[in-house]
């Protein structure tokens, strides 16, 4: 992954979906290519998971609080 997993959560949601879907067309890409990808669909678990609690988070505070938290 060009992002360190620990760093995802620095990014804005818009880089992140960037990151989401560059990773996606590089999988698209190398199975068109007949190469693995394995270690693409591992970074793209971290950054859907990442986008996934970020979805929850705001849920969350819309539900509870009435509206969705600060986002960058």
């Amino acid at each position: 992954m060009t992002i360190p997993t620990d760093e995802l959560s620095y990014l804005d949601q818009i880089e992140l979906e960037n990151v989401y879907n560059s990773i996606d067309n590089r999988i698209r890409n190398e199975r068109k290519n007949h190469k693995p990808t394995a270690n693409l669909e591992v970074d793209l678990c971290y950054v859907f998971r990442e986008l996934e609690i970020r979805k929850h988070r705001t849920d969350f505070a819309s539900k509870y609080f009435g509206h969705a938290p600060f986002q960058s």
